[in-house]
């Protein structure tokens, strides 16, 4: 028997907020300032389960309304405003588009998994690491350092107010399968940095264009390639360390991480 626990904090805060889609692109220019612009969206089961933790029973477009989006993004940073909002459906899925501007990146306080707009209260995402952005001059040119957060070997668990996976044999029964595939149907969040001018050098894997992605992960991807999931079972268990996980979710479909924890972006 071998119990599937989160790859790091990748994994972790996708089940930590439940079966949304998450996406954060930060855009810097060569100042230093920028803007952030983070897109939510929840399918109805979702919204009905994000609207008991508000304990009110709001139509689903408030869960995602624009005083909700400016309380979030309250958290991205000092100097960090509101700049406008939208609301957005897409496949089924409703939520909104809210975008920030900043002066100062290197105050820019990102996560993973941004903080759930109408929760209420503290959510899971709370206590996981920030990403740390740094921006010197280099010459004619700039240099952008992102750290990203490194779990430690063994950790990756969900939250405590979050039920564990139950152990299953080595090989996933199909039924088993097909659980896993209806909870995490259409889970997925992205964090990626673009840059306002062209790439130099970077350390990153995954770069198209001035934009690097810095961490993605698309369950609907991931789950299609069923050898692959069962495969990584033995690979991503608490006596993992970081390396290996990273080194494990790099090769699968529908993730995209890198290898190195610290990646450097310089452009001119």
């Amino acid at each position: 028997m071998t119990r599937i626990t989160c790859a790091g904090a990748v994994v972790a805060a996708l089940l930590a907020t439940g079966c949304i889609q998450s996406s954060t692109l930060i855009k810097v220019k060569a100042d230093g300032s920028g803007t952030i612009e983070q897109e939510m969206l929840a399918g109805s089961g979702m919204m009905s389960m994000l609207e008991g933790m508000a304990g009110e029973n709001r139509e689903i477009g408030e869960m995602f309304d624009e005083e909700s989006m400016r309380r979030a993004g309250e958290k991205l940073g000092e100097g960090v405003r509101f700049v406008s909002h939208e609301p957005i459906e897409r496949s089924g899925m409703k939520g909104a588009r809210a975008v920030f501007a900043f002066d100062d990146i290197n105050a820019v306080k990102v996560r993973q998994t941004p903080d759930l707009p109408g929760a209420g209260g503290d959510d899971a995402t709370a206590t996981e690491p920030e990403f740390t952005l740094t921006l010197e001059r280099r010459g004619s040119g700039r240099v952008l350092t992102i750290a990203t957060p490194e779990p430690k070997a063994g950790e990756g668990e969900m939250p405590g107010e979050v039920p564990e996976m139950p152990d299953v044999p080595e090989a996933i029964p199909p039924e088993a399968m097909g659980m896993m595939k209806m909870m995490f149907q259409n889970l997925k969040v992205s964090v990626a940095v673009e840059v306002d001018g062209e790439i130099v050098r970077t350390n990153a894997q995954h770069r198209e264009g001035s934009r690097v992605t810095i961490v993605e992960v698309d369950f609907n991807e991931l789950m299609k390639d069923e050898a692959s999931f069962k495969a990584i079972q033995g690979k991503i268990g608490p006596g993992a360390t970081p390396a290996d996980l990273r080194d494990t979710l790099q090769n699968l479909k529908g993730v995209k991480v890198n290898t190195d924890r610290v990646i450097t972006i310089e452009w001119k």
